[in-house]
């Protein structure tokens, strides 16, 4: 059995996705380990500067959105500094909206374990995508069912893992390269994709606008589609390449991202 003692939910969430994700899986494992559950949001500029110190006895339940397959690079530079495990527990999760999430798990996990966090578990979550109308039901109820199941299953690990934990095999490949926000760490953000046009969204009102600062005026409707789930499996076929900057992202999403979204959890 583990120690764990309390339950913090920490994200970056511009568009709500992740946040909520992190905050229902939260509140689930610390109410169902019987323990107290707190809150880290890191998405706004004024938020970034404080190094966030965790300790053993700490399950850290960790979210970010991720883009074009990957973490955005100034996401990815707040997860490298801002955060010290010190021997926490950790769950990554990232949030995508297209058919497949890549390697940005592996990439979030592999960043956590280099802060001095135990990788308990991970999983990747389909949810709206944040430039375009695909999936506005996502998550739906089916969502929710498969991942409060893969949270019992995390209060289960609790109860029945011991230390060292075993390396936990999360599907892609760490330090790929090729990051949705191109620029480099220390750059400012240049988004990968050219912004939507009232032509690209067909008379929506949706907005891209940067992903960094958040969505705005995104249209809401009513769609219906098929939920599914799969622990550890491949989700999908891998897109296509093409020259992204040529078309809008919502034409790409169009021409490559035509699979629905499945969510994954590795344990």
């Amino acid at each position: 059995m583990l120690t764990i003692t309390k339950v913090i939910g920490v994200f970056f969430s511009t568009t709500g996705n992740a946040e909520q994700i992190v905050l229902e899986s939260g509140e689930y494992i610390a109410h169902n380990l019987g323990i107290p559950f707190e809150s880290e949001n890191f998405t706004k500029h004024d938020e970034q500067t404080e190094v966030r110190s965790f300790s053993e006895g700490d399950l850290v339940i960790f979210g970010t959105p991720i883009y074009d397959g990957r973490i955005p690079n100034k996401i990815l530079q707040a997860v490298q500094t801002l955060f010290q495990g010190n021997g926490a527990f950790a769950v990554p999760m990232v949030t995508f909206g297209s058919s497949t999430f890549d390697n940005s798990l592996v990439d979030l996990a592999s960043e956590l374990k280099k802060n001095n966090f135990s990788i308990l578990a991970a999983g990747a979550c389909a949810c709206k995508h944040s430039f375009s109308e695909i999936g506005l039901d996502r998550p739906n109820v089916d969502d929710r069912k498969h991942r409060e199941a893969f949270c019992t299953t995390v209060v289960d690990k609790v109860f029945t893992a011991s230390l060292p934990l075993e390396e936990l095999e999360i599907k892609g490949k760490s330090a790929a390269g090729g990051y949705a926000l191109s620029g480099g760490l220390d750059q400012p953000v240049k988004n990968a994709f050219k912004p939507m046009t009232a032509n690209d969204t067909k008379g929506s009102s949706s907005l891209a606008v940067s992903s960094m600062h958040g969505i705005a005026n995104r249209k809401q409707a009513n769609t219906t589609g098929n939920s599914s789930i799969k622990f550890v499996t491949p989700a999908g076929n891998k897109p296509k390449s093409v020259d992204k900057g040529l078309l809008s992202h919502n034409s790409i999403l169009e021409q490559e991202h035509t699979a629905p979204a499945i969510s994954e959890f590795f344990l």
